[in-house]
């Protein structure tokens, strides 16, 4: 299975690996995937849209510029033996002048 990283995300692909992405699931559409998706669990993902933060006050839980969001033809596949090893957690720490400099500001969260 060929992958490519999510540092390389354009609108022209569809899979993505390594490094963090903010994923989106539509409210009419979360139910569906809930029971397809678990904690902890690596997922091979295709047929989804790469979206850019356009508007200025989005609140991102992550620094990137890019998010993907799950369409209703989303493919889903668990991964069933470890091809990667990706964390299961990553965190993004800044110094103290860039909490106070986000004061206000709703680009990201802190």
């Amino acid at each position: 299975m060929s992958y490519n990283l999510i540092k390389q995300l354009s609108d022209k692909n569809e899979n993505w690996k390594d490094d963090t992405i903010h994923p989106t699931i539509q409210k009419n559409n979360v139910k569906k995937f809930q029971a397809q998706l678990r904690e902890g669990q690596l997922y091979s993902l295709s047929n989804f849209r790469v979206d850019t933060y356009k508007e200025k006050g989005s609140y991102r839980p992550i620094s990137k510029d890019k998010k993907i969001n799950f369409l209703h033809t989303i493919v889903i596949e668990e991964l069933k033996e470890a091809e990667v090893t990706i964390s299961q957690h990553k965190f993004e720490f800044v110094d103290y002048r860039t909490v106070v400099d986000r004061f206000d500001n709703n680009k990201q969260l802190t």
